[in-house]
């Protein structure tokens, strides 16, 4: 009798437990729940222009079968997505194309924001790309062909592009807009997930300035952590040999220009730190332009682990070369390495591009994309900007 006794009061005492537990989890969420810090969107991201324009870089006609080489001809039903989305960054909603084989960039938006064109490609054995979730609309990641490649890809894309928040959205189970989208990054967003590239690179471009915000978690988010965080990881680790958390870095500093997002000393550090990224380029770009995958080098970086991509070492040496020219374009003065370094690494990415097969393109089409755009910016614009009439012919 006592030993049933005992038990007894042990279960009621667990159960008291478990029900402080799950009373204290319930208010933290209200807590959380109440509080009202979460900042305000901006309907127009800015445009972050290109710095400069240098001939020496790539000639007119150079980037002019550079681009025509690097259309999207992208028709096919069922394309990766992202291919799609890929293209739509580099050519924007505004770009058109006398190639029938080519899709417009108008087309590339309504594909991957309206489920009823989505559907006109993708068969029902693939599940929307767009869906709704608990805190906005969801965007499928990592689930085969007609989905994203990574978190927060697509909404820092549409960033990029100047896509407004208020540009409508077609799911499966309604109509919204892109701000719902950025609704659900922000409030699943924590700051030490998986992949953050892309969440900064989105919150740079759609948030008014803030101080800081809680995240549902209670976790603090600033800008400068988020910076910090960038920064932290080794070089060699970040997706497309590092360089996304580098074009993310930059795009912070060139945002916080003329909207203050941080503060003094970050902004020092995370200048310091690019810094000495180009220096490290600068020593381990090969002679004839390129840079291989293993440019941290073990003196800067510690020790390494790099797995080559299936896609062979070419493939490789265009995408680590390709992104390193994008951020260079965009970044200021004081993050520059001596021209002639950009100017090798051009000629040695138009060389190559010219030299790629069909199939390679099309193997390449994500990296390649990175590539064409850094050579436009080197010329002071962005791909779009470059088609003429001659350049349709």
């Amino acid at each position: 009798m006592n030993n049933q006794r005992q038990t007894t009061k042990l279960l009621i005492h667990s159960i008291l437990i478990l029900a402080l537990a799950v009373w204290a989890f319930v208010g933290l969420k209200a807590e959380l729940a109440k509080r009202n810090d979460w900042p305000e969107f901006r309907n127009e991201p800015p445009i972050v222009r290109p710095l400069y324009d240098d001939a020496n870089v790539i000639s007119d006609a150079d980037l002019d079968k550079v681009l025509w080489k690097l259309r999207p001809q992208l028709r096919s039903p069922q394309e990766k997505i992202n291919h799609i989305d890929h293209a739509l960054r580099m050519w924007s909603p505004s770009a058109s194309f006398s190639d029938p084989n080519c899709i417009s960039g108008l087309e590339m938006l309504e594909l991957m924001l309206d489920n009823r064109k989505f559907r006109t490609s993708y068969t029902d054995q693939f599940k929307p790309l767009m869906y709704a979730g608990e805190y906005g609309v969801k965007v499928r990641v990592q689930e085969g062909a007609g989905s994203s490649s990574h978190v927060d890809h697509t909404i820092a894309g549409l960033s990029e592009i100047g896509v407004p928040l208020d540009y409508p959205v077609v799911t499966e189970t309604g109509e919204t807009t892109v701000a719902a989208i950025l609704e659900a990054s922000l409030k699943n967003f924590r700051i030490n997930q998986f992949e953050y590239e892309w969440s900064i690179l989105a919150f740079a471009h759609y948030l008014q300035p803030t101080g800081g915000w809680h995240s549902r978690e209670g976790e603090w988010i600033t800008f400068d952590r988020m910076a910090e965080r960038i920064m932290r990881q080794r070089l060699v680790e970040g997706v497309c040999r590092g360089n996304h958390r580098l074009h993310s870095l930059t795009m912070l500093l060139r945002i916080d220009e003329n909207q203050p997002l941080l503060s003094t000393e970050m902004r020092s550090q995370i200048i310091a730190h690019l810094q000495n990224v180009t220096e490290r380029l600068i020593q381990t770009q090969q002679e004839d332009g390129h840079w291989d995958p293993e440019w941290p080098g073990d003196e800067w970086d510690g020790p390494q682990n790099v797995e080559g991509l299936p896609l062979g070492i070419k493939a490789d040496r265009i995408l680590v070369t390709g992104h390193t020219l994008e951020w260079w374009a965009l970044a200021p003065e004081e993050l520059q390495p001596p021209r002639e370094v950009v100017v090798t690494a051009a000629q040695w990415l138009t060389q190559t591009i010219d030299e790629l097969s069909p199939g390679e393109v099309k193997s390449y089409y994500t990296f390649l994309t990175h590539a064409g755009r850094a050579l436009a910016m080197w010329r002071g614009q962005f791909p779009h900007e470059v088609i003429t009439p001659e350049f349709e012919l």
